[in-house]
Parts: C-alpha cells; sequence; structure tokens
C-alpha cells in the first residue's frame, strides 16, 4: 500500500510537471502527461509499475473525461444548426472514407469484423481540444477558415463518438445474435433519453433545494460527482462501457442554465484536470514500450498512414471536391489526435480487441503528430483564399464562443463612450436632454461618478408626467443591474449578458465602482468571427 502511494505520487507531480512544460511550449497538457508515464514506466526509468490503485485512478480518469467532453464540447443543438449542407457532407466524406479503407485494413490484418469497425472509428476521430488550442496559438481561431475547421471537427468528433459507442460494444458483443446487436444503439438512445429527462426536469430542482436547505461544505459537488458514477454504474448494468454512460450524461446535461453549467464545470474541473485525468493519461504512458518496432514493417507503416495521410487526403479531397474555400486547411484539421481517441484506444486494448504492439504505435503515433500539428495546420493556412465573415458566422455555436472569448479580457473591448447622466437631475431634464433614450441604454452616477444603476424606461412610463420635474432619476433606476470588472474574461461577460437578458453591461473600477465603458451583445457577435486579413 506505502509503495502505491509513492507511485501515484511521483506520477502526479512528474505529470503536473511536465504538462506545465509542454503547455509552455504550446503543445497540449496531455502530451506531458503521457510522456510522464513513458520517463517512469518500464520504457524508460522503470521505477514504477502498474497497481490495482493505480488502475482505479485510471478508470476515474476516463469517466471525468468523457464527461467533461460530453458537457463542454459537445453541443448537440449547436451541430445541428451549423450542419451546412457541403459543410456537412465534407466531414461524412471526411470520416466514411478513412473508415472504409481502415475496415479493409484490419480485416487484412486478421481482425473480426465488429473488431475491424471498432478499431477504425477510433482512428478516425479527431480531437476537438488539440484543434481549438493549435488555432489559438496561431491566432486563427476566429479567422472565418478557423471557425470552420473548428465547426467540422466538432461534428466530426460527435459523429465519431456515436458510432465508436456503438461499434465498440458490438466488438465486444460480437457472438451475441443479430436482435442483441440491433438492441445495442437502441439501448444507447433510451439511456441518452433518460438521463436528459432528469438533467433537464429533475437536476435543476434538486440543486436549487440543495442550495436552499443544505449548507454542508461542497455538498452540491459531492451530490454531482456520486450521481454521475451512480449513473455510470447504471450504465454498465444496462450493457454499455462506463465511459460512455459518462459521456452521455454530460452530453444530456450541457443544455442545463448557463449558471449551472458553470458551477458544474468549475467544481469538475478541479478534481478532474487535478489529480484523476494526468494520472490516467500518465498510465497509458505506463503502457507504452517498443514492442511496436517487431511488427511486420508493411503493418506498421500502413497503421501510422492510417491515422496520418490517409486521414488528410481524404479530407483534403472531400473539401475539394465540395468546393470549401481552403481544402489543405481542412485536411490538416481533420488530422489532429488526442485526448478522447487516446483513450479509446486504450479501452481497445483493455478489452483485449487490439494486441499491445498495435496500442504503443498507436501512442507513439497521436503524440507525433500532437507535436507536428501545430506547424502543420501554420502552413495549411498560408495564402488562404478570401472566405466570407458573414458566411462563417453562420457557423458560430456556444462550445466555439466559449473558446474564442476566454483569454480576451472586458478591458481590451469595451467602448469607452459611456451614456451616463447624473442621478441629480430630474427625470424631465433627462428626457429633453436625451432625446435618444429609446434606443440606447443610460447609467445613472453619483456626484463622485459612482455607477448606481441603469435608467429605467419602465419605471418612467408608470411615473405620472406631473410628477417628471420634480422626480429624481434615483427613484427611476434599476439597481439590481447586472456589471463587470475589466480583468474577466469576455466569455464570463457574454454568460452574464445572456442571465440578466440585456443588450449591454457596463464595466466598473474595482475599488472605486466608477463606469468605465461598456460591453454590448453586439460588439461580441463582431469579435466571434473578424474579418480576414
Amino acid at each position: 500500500m506505502i509503495e502505491e502511494l509513492l507511485y501515484l505520487a511521483l506520477l502526479i507531480i512528474t505529470a503536473k510537471l511536465l504538462g506545465e512544460i509542454t503547455s509552455r511550449l504550446k503543445q497540449p497538457s496531455l502530451l506531458g502527461y503521457v510522456l510522464a508515464g513513458v520517463l517512469l514506466g518500464p520504457s524508460v526509468l522503470a521505477v514504477i509499475n502498474m497497481t490495482e490503485i493505480l488502475k482505479f485512478f485510471m478508470e476515474i480518469g476516463i469517466l471525468l473525461l468523457f464527461f467533461l467532453v460530453g458537457f463542454e464540447e459537445i453541443d448537440v443543438p449547436g451541430l445541428f444548426s451549423v450542419m451546412r449542407r457541403r459543410l456537412f457532407l465534407a466531414v461524412v466524406f471526411s470520416f466514411a472514407a478513412p473508415l472504409l479503407i481502415a475496415y479493409f485494413f484490419f480485416t487484412w490484418l486478421g481482425f473480426q469484423h465488429y473488431q475491424a469497425l471498432a478499431v477504425s472509428t477510433v482512428v478516425n476521430i479527431s480531437s476537438l481540444g488539440v484543434v481549438a488550442k493549435a488555432l489559438l496559438d496561431l491566432g486563427r481561431l476566429r479567422h472565418p477558415m478557423g471557425l470552420e475547421i473548428f465547426s467540422a471537427v466538432a461534428i466530426l468528433e460527435f459523429v465519431g463518438l456515436i458510432i465508436a459507442s456503438i461499434m465498440i460494444q458490438m466488438a465486444v458483443h460480437a457472438d451475441a445474435s443479430s436482435w442483441e446487436l440491433a438492441w445495442i444503439p437502441v439501448k444507447i438512445a433510451v439511456f441518452f433519453v433518460a438521463v436528459s429527462i432528469l438533467g433537464v426536469k429533475v437536476l435543476p430542482a434538486l440543486l436549487r433545494m440543495v442550495r436552499r436547505h443544505l449548507k454542508v461544505r461542497e455538498i452540491t459537488f459531492g451530490l454531482l460527482f456520486g450521481l454521475l458514477l451512480l449513473i455510470v454504474y447504471l450504465a454498465e448494468l444496462s450493457g454499455l462501457h462506463g465511459a460512455f454512460g459518462a459521456l452521455l450524461v454530460g452530453m444530456a446535461l450541457a443544455p442545463l442554465s448557463k449558471e449551472v453549467h458553470y458551477e458544474i464545470a468549475a467544481r469538475m474541473h478541479g478534481i478532474a484536470h487535478g489529480v484523476f485525468i494526468p494520472v490516467f493519461f500518465a498510465g497509458i504512458g505506463l503502457l507504452f514500450d517498443l514492442s511496436f518496432i517487431h511488427l511486420p514493417a508493411l503493418t506498421a507503416a500502413g497503421f501510422i498512414l492510417l491515422v496520418s495521410l490517409v486521414r488528410f487526403c481524404c479530407a483534403s479531397a472531400s473539401a475539394k471536391a465540395l468546393k470549401l474555400t481552403a481544402p489543405l486547411a481542412f485536411g490538416a484539421g481533420m488530422m489532429a489526435k488526442g485526448a478522447v481517441d487516446l483513450a479509446l484506444m486504450t479501452s481497445l486494448y483493455h478489452l483485449k480487441i487490439i494486441p499491445k504492439e498495435l496500442l504503443s504505435l498507436y501512442i507513439f503515433s497521436v503524440l507525433s503528430i500532437i507535436v507536428a500539428f501545430p506547424a502543420i495546420l501554420k502552413i495549411s493556412f498560408r495564402k488562404l483564399p478570401p472566405l466570407e465573415t458573414e458566411d462563417a458566422r453562420e457557423a458560430v455555436m456556444p462550445v466555439y464562443a466559449r473558446i474564442a472569448l476566454s483569454r480576451i479580457k472586458a478591458r481590451e473591448v469595451m467602448r469607452t463612450d459611456v451614456a451616463y447622466v447624473s442621478s441629480t437631475l430630474t427625470v424631465g431634464e433627462f428626457l429633453r436632454s436625451h432625446l435618444d433614450v429609446t434606443r440606447r441604454m443610460y447609467f445613472a452616477v453619483d456626484p463622485y461618478g459612482k455607477l448606481l444603476g441603469v435608467v429605467s424606461l419602465k419605471k418612467i412610463s408608470k411615473l405620472p408626467r406631473d410628477l417628471w420635474e420634480t422626480t429624481l432619476l434615483t427613484n427611476v433606476i434599476k439597481e439590481d443591474f447586472v456589471k463587470v470588472y475589466p480583468d474577466e474574461d469576455l466569455y464570463s461577460v457574454t454568460e452574464k449578458i445572456v442571465l440578466a437578458d440585456t443588450p449591454a453591461v457596463p464595466v466598473v473600477d474595482p475599488v472605486s465602482e466608477k463606469i468605465l465603458g461598456t460591453i454590448s451583445r453586439y460588439e461580441i457577435v463582431k469579435l466571434l468571427v473578424r474579418k480576414p486579413s
């Protein structure tokens, strides 16, 4: 037991430190996590062996990873809203063509029908997180082509995960009858509907009751985490893989209100990315060895080509055939590999669907693509043809907005030409001197410039005209208004605007409470897709 705790401590510390280093090198932190396992595992230093505690932490890690993917990356209504005909068809062909090639390759290697389909599906899943980070680092996320690539990968990840969940279940139950196999997608759909009803109808009321009546520290998070594990347990009982149960729970809870969504994400991120997810990927590193060098040269070369060049060529050809703007950039974006497919391939190994040699080769291939991907994407963005900004805005979805706006501070985009008035004015004086009152928001300030509230036209309309000249603005302002601070990120600002259902919010000094500027919905929408330079 003491030795296992030492292994766990070394793995967490090394994973987080190497994750920090890779992040500073503008690489995903999961690269550092996996390298930590490779370094400490049998391939290099051989100071850590796989133990039962590490396996348990990895199990929790994959559950949290898939829950957060479903909760934050898969926006089902948003995906349907951006499924423009050409883009969606390009994604379908970019997935189906290499899937078919991979299927024939794996059946040639001796895999059974459903096993070949399961492995082929996982090989062809792209990583939205890796694409988003690369586009952010290149300053291209808000470029119209960046938005198109982001939307395409989001669709592909969603479609791939759903198909993979079905194919893996069929591969596990390959000996079942045709009726039992046909029941698998139905079972997944029923499970998703049941969890969706729980998330939309039951969970919000439960959270409100918890906040109102229960005071134990972090009880909300504890109940949510316990509920997640309970639902995953029920998924396992019904024959679904626990990771896909967690994915469906995340997808089902994603439509919750912004406030509840933020609360769940904030608490889940701490425990997931602080401990369990780093241990999970470090554990994958422990499984890595050089056994793949003994594979036949044709098998190894074919496998590497499937993971990389075949996917690039098929995606680029699909984009060109459907006359998308930049086929090479589109193909490069589809090459992104990362957390989800790496986790799924590890599950296939644990299910004894693939051998250790193929898992190690896949880990090697994915890490290589992760390192090279930013450079490949940068090259593909050179000499892009013009893309209409207005057309690209049709592809905006909430998950894109979160990633695109999270690095921008309120002070960077606020307008300083603020429409504010002195609270000492009477209603009559205000209306005579501000004829555009129905078209602008006016903020009332005290003699020292401190923001007091927003002038309420609703309160003015209810005030008798004969009182206009004697009533001060302090009596017709809305005091329970939303305000933001200069260093808040723009996605948080957007959430506040949406929750308050207001066209704009004031930006105030955190010390003096003086108004510094305003941010409006219109300005945020303009920021989401900038004009190509």
